[in-house]
Protein backbone atom coordinates (compact mmCIF):
# COMPACT_ATOMS: atom_id res chain seq x y z
CA UNK A 1 0.00 0.00 0.00
CA UNK A 2 1.11 3.48 -0.71
CA UNK A 3 1.71 5.99 2.04
CA UNK A 4 -1.32 8.15 1.08
CA UNK A 5 -3.65 5.12 1.17
CA UNK A 6 -2.45 4.23 4.65
CA UNK A 7 -3.06 7.79 5.85
CA UNK A 8 -6.59 7.80 4.40
CA UNK A 9 -7.52 4.50 6.03
CA UNK A 10 -5.79 5.22 9.34
CA UNK A 11 -6.98 8.88 9.61
CA UNK A 12 -10.45 9.12 11.22
CA UNK A 13 -10.48 12.94 10.91
CA UNK A 14 -11.85 12.78 7.35
CA UNK A 15 -14.71 10.54 8.43
CA UNK A 16 -15.56 12.87 11.32
CA UNK A 17 -15.47 15.86 9.00
CA UNK A 18 -17.85 14.14 6.56
CA UNK A 19 -20.17 13.11 9.41
CA UNK A 20 -20.12 16.67 10.82
CA UNK A 21 -20.95 18.09 7.40
CA UNK A 22 -23.86 15.67 7.05
CA UNK A 23 -25.20 16.56 10.51
CA UNK A 24 -25.01 20.31 9.82
CA UNK A 25 -26.70 19.76 6.47
CA UNK A 26 -29.55 17.79 8.04
CA UNK A 27 -29.97 19.92 11.18
CA UNK A 28 -29.62 23.39 9.58
CA UNK A 29 -29.91 23.03 5.81
CA UNK A 30 -33.00 20.84 5.59
CA UNK A 31 -35.23 23.06 7.83
CA UNK A 32 -34.01 26.25 6.11
CA UNK A 33 -34.77 24.72 2.71
CA UNK A 34 -38.20 23.51 3.91
CA UNK A 35 -39.32 26.91 5.28
CA UNK A 36 -37.98 28.96 2.38
CA UNK A 37 -39.67 26.84 -0.29
CA UNK A 38 -43.06 26.39 1.41
CA UNK A 39 -45.90 28.03 -0.54
CA UNK A 40 -48.23 30.22 1.54
CA UNK A 41 -51.87 29.33 0.98
CA UNK A 42 -54.27 32.09 1.98
CA UNK A 43 -57.86 31.27 2.81
CA UNK A 44 -60.16 32.70 0.15
CA UNK A 45 -63.47 34.34 1.10
CA UNK A 46 -65.65 32.09 -1.07
CA UNK A 47 -68.96 33.56 0.13
CA UNK A 48 -67.84 37.10 -0.77
CA UNK A 49 -66.63 35.92 -4.16
CA UNK A 50 -70.00 34.27 -4.86
CA UNK A 51 -71.88 37.49 -4.05
CA UNK A 52 -69.80 39.46 -6.59
CA UNK A 53 -71.33 37.58 -9.51
CA UNK A 54 -74.80 38.80 -8.59
CA UNK A 55 -73.87 42.46 -8.18
CA UNK A 56 -74.65 44.99 -10.88
CA UNK A 57 -71.49 46.64 -12.16
CA UNK A 58 -71.44 50.05 -13.78
CA UNK A 59 -69.06 52.52 -15.34
CA UNK A 60 -69.16 56.20 -14.52
CA UNK A 61 -68.85 58.70 -17.36
CA UNK A 62 -68.63 62.44 -16.89
CA UNK A 63 -70.63 64.59 -19.30
CA UNK A 64 -70.24 68.35 -19.59
CA UNK A 65 -73.10 70.20 -21.27
CA UNK A 66 -71.82 73.39 -22.92
CA UNK A 67 -74.17 76.19 -23.87
CA UNK A 68 -77.35 77.91 -22.81
CA UNK A 69 -79.75 75.05 -22.36
CA UNK A 70 -83.54 74.99 -22.13
CA UNK A 71 -84.58 74.42 -18.49
CA UNK A 72 -85.67 70.83 -18.96
CA UNK A 73 -82.93 69.76 -21.39
CA UNK A 74 -80.51 68.48 -18.75
CA UNK A 75 -83.27 66.65 -16.86
CA UNK A 76 -84.65 65.05 -20.05
CA UNK A 77 -81.16 64.00 -21.11
CA UNK A 78 -80.46 62.54 -17.66
CA UNK A 79 -83.74 60.58 -17.78
CA UNK A 80 -82.93 59.24 -21.24
CA UNK A 81 -79.44 58.18 -20.20
CA UNK A 82 -80.67 56.65 -16.92
CA UNK A 83 -82.13 53.72 -18.85
CA UNK A 84 -78.61 52.41 -19.40
CA UNK A 85 -78.02 50.04 -16.49
CA UNK A 86 -74.26 49.55 -16.84
CA UNK A 87 -73.31 53.22 -17.30
CA UNK A 88 -73.87 56.12 -14.90
CA UNK A 89 -73.50 59.66 -16.11
CA UNK A 90 -72.30 62.56 -13.97
CA UNK A 91 -73.69 65.71 -15.53
CA UNK A 92 -72.27 69.22 -15.28
CA UNK A 93 -72.96 72.30 -17.35
CA UNK A 94 -71.34 75.58 -18.29
CA UNK A 95 -71.84 78.41 -20.77
CA UNK A 96 -69.93 78.84 -24.04
CA UNK A 97 -66.58 80.58 -23.89
CA UNK A 98 -65.87 83.50 -26.22
CA UNK A 99 -63.49 81.30 -28.25
CA UNK A 100 -66.17 78.61 -28.73
CA UNK A 101 -68.73 81.21 -29.86
CA UNK A 102 -66.23 82.61 -32.38
CA UNK A 103 -65.74 79.12 -33.85
CA UNK A 104 -69.51 78.60 -34.07
CA UNK A 105 -70.09 81.90 -35.88
CA UNK A 106 -67.15 81.49 -38.28
CA UNK A 107 -67.80 77.87 -39.31
CA UNK A 108 -69.50 77.48 -42.68
CA UNK A 109 -69.97 73.71 -42.66
CA UNK A 110 -70.67 71.11 -40.01
CA UNK A 111 -67.21 69.64 -40.60
CA UNK A 112 -65.57 73.01 -39.88
CA UNK A 113 -67.71 73.42 -36.77
CA UNK A 114 -66.76 69.99 -35.49
CA UNK A 115 -63.07 70.48 -36.19
CA UNK A 116 -62.98 73.94 -34.64
CA UNK A 117 -64.88 72.95 -31.52
CA UNK A 118 -62.73 69.87 -30.97
CA UNK A 119 -59.70 72.18 -30.84
CA UNK A 120 -61.12 74.80 -28.46
CA UNK A 121 -63.43 72.84 -26.12
CA UNK A 122 -61.50 72.00 -22.96
CA UNK A 123 -62.80 69.17 -20.75
CA UNK A 124 -61.00 66.82 -18.40
CA UNK A 125 -59.57 63.58 -19.76
CA UNK A 126 -62.16 60.82 -19.91
CA UNK A 127 -65.11 63.23 -19.99
CA UNK A 128 -67.58 63.82 -22.78
CA UNK A 129 -68.62 67.26 -23.98
CA UNK A 130 -72.02 67.97 -25.49
CA UNK A 131 -72.04 71.37 -27.19
CA UNK A 132 -75.42 73.00 -27.70
CA UNK A 133 -75.20 75.24 -30.75
CA UNK A 134 -77.29 78.42 -30.43
CA UNK A 135 -80.29 78.68 -32.78
CA UNK A 136 -78.85 81.66 -34.72
CA UNK A 137 -75.70 79.73 -35.77
CA UNK A 138 -75.33 78.12 -39.16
Amino acid sequence: MAKEDKEAVGNPEGAWAAAGFAVVLLVVGLPVWWFTTTVYRAQLPYTTIETLSGQLRHHTVGVTLIGSLPPTFQEDLAKSLASMQTVRFLMSKRLHTREELDVMHSAKTLRELDGGLSRVVQVAAGMLAVVVVPGGSR
